[in-house]
């Protein structure tokens, strides 16, 4: 039952991505293949799911790890939960900022990734920032849209669960 939610969610938010990337008007196209690697992070007792995508025709482009970069507050409860990369390898840390988080309040995250390209190459990234919530897929940063070699970077708050959220 799990897996089959965490599958739904998962082709959920690879639908949801897939129409972000058709409806841009940079350099995405309807007719590429993506693939998508998706390390997890926990902050703050959720499992925060960071799905980068490339071309599939890109993939072997790709010049090093996709670096993930997840910025919490200075005292936010977070740690990497899964940083491996099956199409592509995948670094993920988590940074603490200055910023201290007040109880109560949603936890304000930022999330950068970085692809690397061989010389002489370019391609564009997609990033899908989500987490489950009561069963529901929560989107929290929508399809952000970027180029390799520049980070692709978006920030979101992540909110209390109905105040359970210490």
């Amino acid at each position: 039952m799990k897996f089959a939610m965490k599958a739904g969610a998962l082709l959920t938010a690879v639908a949801i991505s897939m129409t972000g990337v058709i409806a841009m008007q940079s350099t995405a196209h309807a007719d590429w293949d993506w693939c998508f690697d998706d390390p997890l992070t926990l902050v703050q007792g959720r499992v925060i799911d960071v799905q980068v995508g490339v071309p599939l025709t890109s993939v072997k482009n790709i010049n090093g790890p996709v670096a993930v970069t997840v910025y919490v507050p200075s005292n936010v409860s977070a740690n990497v939960v899964l940083s491996l990369g099956v199409l592509y390898p995948v670094s993920t840390q988590v940074v603490r900022t200055s910023e201290v988080w007040k109880a109560g309040t949603p936890v304000n995250v930022r999330v950068d990734v970085l692809a690397k390209s061989k010389a002489g190459t370019s391609f564009p990234v997609t990033m899908l920032v989500t987490h489950q919530n009561a069963g529901l897929t929560v989107v929290d940063i929508k399809t952000v849209q970027g180029t390799s070699n520049q980070v692709v970077s978006g920030k979101f708050a992540l909110s209390p669960i109905l105040g359970l959220l210490p």
